[in-house]
């Protein structure tokens, strides 16, 4: 959906010079037509055993981003209730919702509760506890799902690996099976799923099935006990290539998946994608203000900061970097920085660009996850405006924060 055409950068068939001239930079921009197509993707591959895609709001959280997909038949998953309410807004009904998180706070339960949201994950005993109080408080019956920790290890960064026995997040199997001892006696709650989530950019598909076999062997284990679970949720984490951009074929990858689910079809496949189905989708837009060179190292200064982008600075994430315009100047070996006062502030160092100039823009590819939604105001900085692109129309979503919203 980004190409160059008749050497400058286009958006579908939008050029995308002309964001820059009219909303200024840094700006995101966002591409209807890729969200979509990630989202189709998804859906095709789990169209033959039924299959639920509750669409991580964390990844981006523009209410216009999830009305395309709410209108696409997509639901949600939430990790706050701010991010429930993004959601509603966008359209969600309370079945459309299903709630994770390792630290939900009572408010937000209660929320989650009144809202009726279609399970909300189970961390604890403590959490599982909390819950049956309030719905029974509330008179409000709700469905839960308890999250597992599968203690399973994968090749990813070390930030973003969730599913260790040394991780924070969900429980033993033992302690599911007393987590569910101790609410099936509530009137008011349920248990109907199994979840985990065991982190992100799992390429290997025998990965996502070894998650399914071991969530399954649970779940069966807890409905011989007098448990209805019918959810099986597999989490997000399904790969993106920064670097490369490998393709990625959604029905392949399910199929060791698929083939396990269709020995059981009394569970429902539940998935949670995220960074899939917008990383793709979105640019971020900054303008150079200086080039320079100190001690044979060359830099490039852009208006753009890691307050607006944070994944190279936490993670070390690569982002793919290129000019607005095509041009025959001679490329060099470039650090692309920001104007933040510390070292991390980068986004690339030392890449082949061609000569840049003032006043000229460039655009960080693959920013539509973790890009916006992890922005801040760090130095007061305002965060950026936000771009809709739909084949030759463009809107804005987001207006650019005052330095009134700032203060």
């Amino acid at each position: 959906m980004i190409r160059f055409k008749n050497e400058s950068l286009y958006m579908e068939n939008v050029e995308i010079k002309k964001l820059t001239e009219k909303f200024g930079t840094p700006l995101y921009a966002y591409s209807k037509e890729s969200i979509v197509k990630e989202y189709r993707s998804f859906a095709h591959a789990l169209k033959g055993i039924g299959g639920r895609i509750h669409y991580a709001v964390k990844a981006n959280a523009n209410v216009e981003l999830l009305k395309i997909l709410k209108r696409e038949g997509c639901s949600f998953d939430v990790d706050s209730e701010g991010e429930m309410r993004a959601a509603t807004k966008a359209g969600a009904r309370g079945k459309d919702i299903i709630f994770t998180g390792p630290g939900k706070s009572s408010e937000e339960l209660a929320f989650a509760i009144q809202k009726g949201c279609r399970y909300i994950a189970v961390e604890s005993l403590q959490e599982a506890a909390l819950i049956k109080k309030l719905a029974r408080t509330l008179l409000k019956k709700i469905d839960v799902s308890i999250r597992v920790n599968p203690d399973i290890r994968f090749k990813t960064h070390a930030y973003i690996a969730t599913g260790e026995k040394k991780h924070k997040f969900g429980v033993s199997p033992q302690n599911a099976l007393r987590i569910f001892e101790f609410i099936k006696q509530s009137k008011y709650v349920r248990l109907v799923g199994i979840n985990a989530h065991i982190g992100c950019q799992i390429e290997n598909p025998d990965t996502r099935k070894l998650l399914a076999a071991r969530l399954i062997s649970i779940a069966l284990t807890l409905n011989a006990k007098g448990a209805a679970i019918q959810y099986i949720d597999l989490g997000g984490g399904f790969p993106y290539d920064y670097r490369h951009q490998k393709t990625f074929d959604a029905k392949k990858y399910f199929e060791p998946t698929a083939r396990l689910f269709k020995r059981y079809p009394q569970f429902t496949l539940v998935i949670e994608p995220g960074r899939r189905i917008v990383a793709g989708a979105g640019i971020l837009l900054a303008k150079v203000l200086y080039t320079k060179e100190n001690y044979g190292n060359h830099f490039t200064v852009i208006d753009a900061a890691m307050n607006d982008l944070i994944r190279p600075a936490l993670y070390g994430a690569t982002h793919r970097i290129v000019p607005l315009q095509a041009t025959s100047r001679p490329k060099q070996l470039t650090s692309v920085v920001g104007p933040i006062c510390e070292s991390a502030d980068f986004f690339a160092n030392r890449i082949s660009l061609p000569l840049m100039k003032p006043g000229e823009f460039l655009a960080v590819l693959d920013t539509g996850a973790y890009g916006f939604i992890m922005s801040s105001n760090y130095g007061l900085r305002r965060k950026p405006a936000e771009i809709l692109v739909d084949q030759n129309k463009y809107r804005l979503i987001r207006k650019r924060q005052t330095y009134e919203q700032a203060l």
